[in-house]
């Protein structure tokens, strides 16, 4: 059994090779093919290698610590001791301020808010309109909206719902207004009431689904 599992594929283990690797590719080599446990390439940690080196450490699983006078940091790669900027700035002189998505000392370290920027000093996740969260992965709660989900929603009506990113509201189908309070005015239907009614003349047309409306008194033929 031992030589089979040995033989696994790359990116598989387990009984008859059956299951995947649950490793970030990018950052790792594979997998062990009895346990599953991932082999982090240099400057990656983590039960999945999806850490970067913590500052002071490199090496394959960022296992070895860095030798470098004063206590600097290296190169999360290689161990080469490098200048340390302080957090949210780097180059030769420490004169640029971090680039977008990075952070932390000489910004070695990568922002983790789901594509958003982040503070540069402390990596804190600079949220776009609509999102909260650690990592921005959270809708504005109910009846909040924008950036930092400060703003309050509008009082809409009609079981219309407020946008997360821009507070306006969005009406059901069959209804208008910046508060969704009209119906679509006779003849128009649907959402926006950008329908036209395609009813025998004289009759109306239901707003949300462009039904017609027969009289009183009579029926559809």
């Amino acid at each position: 059994m031992e030589v089979f599992l040995a033989a696994c594929p790359r990116w598989t283990h387990g009984a008859s090779c059956s299951r995947e690797c649950d490793c970030v590719q990018e950052h790792s080599s594979g997998c062990d093919p009895k346990t599953g446990s991932c082999f982090c390439k240099t400057a990656y940690h983590g039960p999945q290698c999806e850490k970067e080196c913590e500052p002071g450490f490199f090496g394959a699983g960022c296992e070895q610590p860095c030798d470098c006078p004063g206590g600097g940091s290296c190169d999360p790669r290689t161990g080469e001791c490098g200048q340390r900027c302080p957090a949210g700035l780097h180059g030769e002189k420490c004169q640029l301020a971090c680039p977008s998505l990075r952070y932390g000392e000489s910004c070695r370290l990568t922002c983790g808010c789901g594509g958003a920027p982040c503070d540069p000093v402390t990596g804190r996740c600079i949220c776009p309109a609509g999102k909260t969260g650690d990592s921005c992965h959270e809708d504005c709660p109910d009846a909040f909206w924008g950036m930092k989900c400060q703003s309050a929603c509008p009082d809409c009506e009609n079981g219309a719902s407020c946008n997360k990113e821009s507070g306006v509201c969005e009406c059901r189908p069959g209804f208008t207004g910046n508060l969704c309070q009209n119906e679509c005015p006779p003849g128009l239907h649907g959402p926006g009431c950008e329908g036209l009614c395609s009813c025998p003349p004289n009759t109306d047309c239901d707003p949300q689904t462009g039904h017609c409306l027969c009289p009183a008194g009579q029926k559809r033929p």
